[in-house]
């Protein structure tokens, strides 16, 4: 799948992210980590309630805007 592709289904998944930001061994969470790992964003924490969830939406955001 393209990187393209994989940030436009991470924002579709911003919609649910109170449902599963806090579990970890979730599908949507284990796909923003790795996509935020393959854009060189790092790993993202794994606090409860961690803000880096959204900060990160905030950037695949800004790199649509591009």
């Amino acid at each position: 799948m393209e990187l393209e592709s994989e940030i436009d289904i991470a924002l579709l998944n911003e919609k649910t992210v109170n449902d599963w930001r806090n579990k970890f061994d979730s599908e949507k969470w284990k796909q923003l980590n790795k996509l935020s790992i393959a854009i060189g964003h790092g790993s993202l924490g794994r606090n409860q309630n961690c803000g880096c969830i959204p900060d990160f939406f905030s950037y695949l955001k800004s790199l649509k805007k591009e």
